[in-house]
């Protein structure tokens, strides 16, 4: 939702159609937030596999080479079976509610691998925002994890507080968002200043 806000025609794909059984359930809860309308160039999208997240991000735009668009997808551990579940996902759901029915080509995104246990949903949101944004990839990049989360984080709650404001809802949500936010804050700060001093000027400037 952050990252649509921020692209213009930039669509999202509801994830919770991979909790319906029947195609047409899942198609039309797949496309709850407007993802079909014709004015998304690009449309993102993540399933929960397991206990690991992974995300895709579908460019519509038709290559005259292979007259496909294309579908690139990122899974934080680099798994083949998770990629297998996208291709599955997505061909068979997001496809036809996109209008590209067997008209779409599959592309990995290999350039960053998941450190450890934990981490699968910083660094798909990192994979996310920097396709959307064409930024190069950068081996410092892993040394922002801490940074990058934070960064997240404080996305979130100026998210949530605008979304909010629009509709009303109870400040205590809020106040519990921020109460979070400080308390991952100063727990990164004292874990993680080190390593981020650390960085190299060259590798700063391309992050």
């Amino acid at each position: 939702m952050v990252l649509r806000s921020q692209h213009q025609g930039v669509g999202i794909i509801n994830p919770s159609y991979q909790e319906f059984a029947l195609p047409d359930q899942r198609r039309c809860i797949a496309g709850g937030y407007g993802a079909a309308n014709q004015t998304n160039d690009r449309v993102t999208g993540i399933l929960r596999i397991q206990n690991h997240w992974v995300a895709y991000l579908v460019n519509r735009k038709i290559i005259s080479t292979t007259n496909k668009a294309t579908c690139f997808m990122f899974g934080p551990m680099q798994s083949e079976w998770n990629y297998a579940i996208i291709v599955k996902s997505v061909g068979g759901v997001n496809e036809e509610l996109l209008e590209l029915m067997d008209a779409v080509g599959y592309s990995k995104v290999k350039w960053c691998r998941q450190q450890d246990g934990s981490s699968c949903g910083v660094w798909w949101i990192a994979a996310l925002e920097m396709m959307l944004n064409n930024a190069p990839w950068d081996e410092c990049i892993y040394r922002l994890q801490a940074y990058l989360r934070m960064r997240f984080y404080h996305k979130a709650i100026a998210f949530v507080e605008k979304e909010a404001a629009i509709m009303l809802l109870p400040v205590t949500n809020l106040c519990k968002l921020q109460l979070q936010y400080i308390c991952l804050s100063y727990q990164i700060y004292h874990t993680s200043a080190q390593n981020l001093n650390k960085i190299e000027p060259t590798c700063t400037k391309v992050c």
